[in-house]
């Protein structure tokens, strides 16, 4: 089967796209593991905070999302946002006592 100039050209911008994309977003790509650190400031936000089950129903589970997330606004309620280029971690959120990422339009 031969392939025409238009469609030779949509595979190849396809491709290049494809690639593209997993490149940017391998490069942007954002470190999730738990260090030592994390692991010690982790109860200061759980605290009073119970567990979830083995097998929550849903509604456990967005109990649990709503008294994390006041948790943490209980330890960080004001909205300014740390310096760019400082790490975004539990502790600096904590010492901090307030988090809110700016995200420049431009």
């Amino acid at each position: 089967m031969k392939l025409n100039k238009f469609k030779c050209a949509s595979l190849s911008f396809i491709c290049f796209f494809a690639i593209s994309a997993v490149l940017v977003l391998n490069y942007h790509s954002v470190d999730n593991s738990w260090t030592e650190e994390d692991k010690q400031y982790m109860p200061k936000y759980l605290n009073n905070i119970e567990p979830l089950p083995k097998s929550p129903t849903f509604s456990q589970e967005l109990d649990f999302i709503v008294s994390v997330q006041h948790s943490v606004l209980n330890i960080a309620p004001e909205n300014k946002g740390l310096p760019h280029g400082q790490k975004r971690s539990l502790k600096e959120l904590y010492e901090a006592g307030g988090g809110y990422v700016m995200i420049e339009a431009g």
